[in-house]
């Protein structure tokens, strides 16, 4: 009987170490492929997981990062300051979700403002916002992304093109991004082509700023109550566009 067990099982072991050797060679792979504060969470990005994020008691509502799949970390960059109050995605463009707007998220409020491209990828991006281009890649939710860091605060721009809808812990298609880490950056400045890239309903430029902390957590800042630096007066994001959604009347 003990031969016949051995005999059965030594089979499915091998079998079984073996898949997870693949699937632990794999996880490697892309684990390597991401900042190394994030490798720890690679299960979490490959899955699909999303981080959780605590509460700034300061800006009720809006999370806080410290770590996660949609936190990156601040380099600290203070250089000159340019800032343009503009639509950043070429039109015509309808805004469709707004900062904090809960609708269709499962109770999870929006972190920043989205404007739909009626339908279409490939509308320029441009930034409103002078710094320096701290990451320029490929994110699990965001898809194509941007962050331009300065003085403390970022800005995100996500979901460019090019590639498929849907949460991905690789490029689902090439990138349209003219920018790269570490370039200096004015206002103006064009990032590259709208998408629908990441964890997208359709075409649309997610825009999203953040304060960041010296202790490195960045708070989600309300874009309509913001003064980034080069910026006199605060910007009615919210009017660009066809103006905002029902859901986000106030």
């Amino acid at each position: 009987m003990k031969k016949l067990l051995i005999f059965v099982f030594a089979p499915l072991l091998c079998i079984g170490a073996t898949y997870f050797a693949f699937l632990a060679a794999a996880t490697a792979v892309v684990a390597e492929a991401m900042p190394g504060w994030a490798q720890d969470e690679a299960w979490g990005w490959i899955q699909g997981t999303p981080q959780a994020v605590a509460s700034d008691p300061g800006l009720p509502g809006a999370p806080s990062y410290s770590t996660g799949s949609f936190y990156w970390e601040p380099t600290g960059y203070v250089g000159p300051a340019s800032f343009i109050c503009m639509l950043p995605v070429e039109g015509p463009a309808r805004m469709s979700s707004c900062f904090g707007d809960t609708e269709g998220r499962d109770g999870h409020a929006h972190t920043g403002i989205d404007w739909a491209t009626n339908g279409r990828q490939g509308r320029q991006v441009w930034t409103p916002y002078g710094g320096q281009v701290t990451f320029a890649g490929w994110n699990y939710y965001l898809g194509w992304a941007v962050v331009i860091e300065n003085e403390g605060w970022q800005v995100i721009l996500g979901h460019l093109c090019c590639g498929v809808k849907g949460s991905s812990s690789s490029p689902s298609g090439s990138s349209s991004l003219v920018m790269s880490e570490g370039d200096l950056v004015q206002s103006g400045s064009l990032v590259g082509k709208s998408g629908e890239t990441g964890n997208a309903t359709g075409p649309h430029l997610h825009f999203e700023i953040r304060r960041c902390e010296p202790d490195g957590t960045c708070h989600v800042v309300n874009p309509n109550q913001a003064i980034l630096p080069g910026q006199e007066s605060l910007c009615p994001w919210e009017e660009f566009g066809d103006g905002p959604p029902s859901s986000c009347q106030r």
